[in-house]
């Protein structure tokens, strides 16, 4: 138990993606498992909700209207002085950026997650790092002079493990889910889609998600008969799980991904996975628990995607493989474990 260290973790995003769910499920299973923790978050984060207020985890809103906000940097050292935290863990940029000034008034160490390949010199003020991937390690110390010392520990879920069964007939149902937004890669997958019709591959394809490109995906599937009789497109939706167990294959046709949350969420459920070749999914996947596709082609897609159609047993055996690795590296008894004692170490070396 870690009844005596108190943890301030710090979301500054008022939107919700993969990142911000990290922040969301880091925060609650650190409560659970014996620390305090305060959650510092901006008062329209989309997340909120999702937050398990109780006597060991304080949620604070901190009205910030910009991540060089001075007035609410003083704010954030005022509550910090209040808390007297043994440790800082900020997310994202605006979070960082924030954070500085308070940290260096406080003394107490700053620790940041790096949630993306970007923001190399915001990052290198942090006092330690957690990269996601030996990727992410390797790209930080080759772009930053920084000494900044920097641990990998992969993302987790909280999602309990399930093992699902691909099925033997009628149409290969496929799903995709996440923020609606060019780099995401929906609309290849739709073109994929359209793909698999035309050449007689029987598809049924869910979307599910908001952003700021969904209306034009819409309209895409709106625009074709066969397409809007074969892709649904719905609203985010908070039941993961379900949604990833009532189909048979998650796809990721993302252009960019640093990670993949959804990659793992998907391997918790034992699901048949297709996956671009980005930056996350890269380190996470292979050839044993997925099919990987070239970046930004909806033909690679298709090909996947007929290639499963084709051959279900493949699909139930790299179900099967991704269900087994998620058990071992990325549920979340295995990964916190990592991060409480990097955290430790931060502490016992003040």
């Amino acid at each position: 138990m870690h009844d005596n260290i108190t943890i301030v973790q710090i979301m500054m995003n008022s939107s919700f993606g993969g990142a911000e769910k990290i922040f969301v499920d880091t925060s609650n299973i650190l409560s659970k498992s014996g620390f305090s923790v305060h959650a510092i978050i901006t008062p329209d984060f989309s997340g909120k909700h999702l937050l398990e207020a109780s006597s060991t985890l304080v949620i604070h809103d901190l009205q910030c209207i910009s991540r060089h906000d001075i007035f609410a940097q003083y704010k954030l050292f005022k509550l910090l002085l209040k808390i007297k935290p043994d440790l800082i863990h900020a997310h994202l940029r605006k979070s960082i950026t924030l954070s500085l000034l308070p940290k260096r008034l406080t003394g107490i160490p700053l620790v940041s997650t790096m949630h993306n390949y970007g923001n190399i010199k915001t990052y290198s003020k942090c006092d330690y790092l957690i990269a996601l991937t030996q990727d992410q390690l390797d790209y930080f110390c080759y772009n930053s002079s920084s000494v900044t010392p920097v641990k990998v520990i992969p993302n987790f879920s909280l999602f309990t493990p399930k093992a699902s069964t691909i099925s033997t007939q009628g149409p290969l149902r496929l799903l995709a889910y996440g923020r609606m937004e060019y780099k995401k890669g929906f609309d290849l997958l739709i073109q994929a889609v359209q793909l698999c019709l035309d050449n007689d591959i029987n598809v049924q394809l869910t979307l599910v998600g908001n952003g700021s490109r969904k209306q034009e995906l819409s309209n895409m599937i709106a625009a074709n008969t066969p397409l809007n009789e074969s892709v649904d497109i719905l609203d985010w939706s908070n039941n993961i799980p379900a949604l990833l167990q009532a189909n048979d294959i998650f796809v990721l046709p993302s252009r960019s991904e640093p990670f993949g949350i959804v990659v793992i969420e998907a391997m918790s459920q034992g699901k048949a996975i297709i996956s671009t070749l980005t930056e996350g999914p890269y380190q996470i996947l292979s050839a044993n628990n997925s099919l990987l596709c070239e970046v930004d082609s909806e033909t690679s897609l298709y090909e996947s995607i007929k290639a499963l159609n084709d051959d279900r047993d493949l699909a139930q055996s790299i179900s099967d493989q991704a269900l087994l690795e998620y058990k071992t590296k990325y549920f979340y008894p295995n990964v916190l474990p990592q991060l409480t004692e990097y955290y430790q170490q931060i502490i016992d070396s003040k």
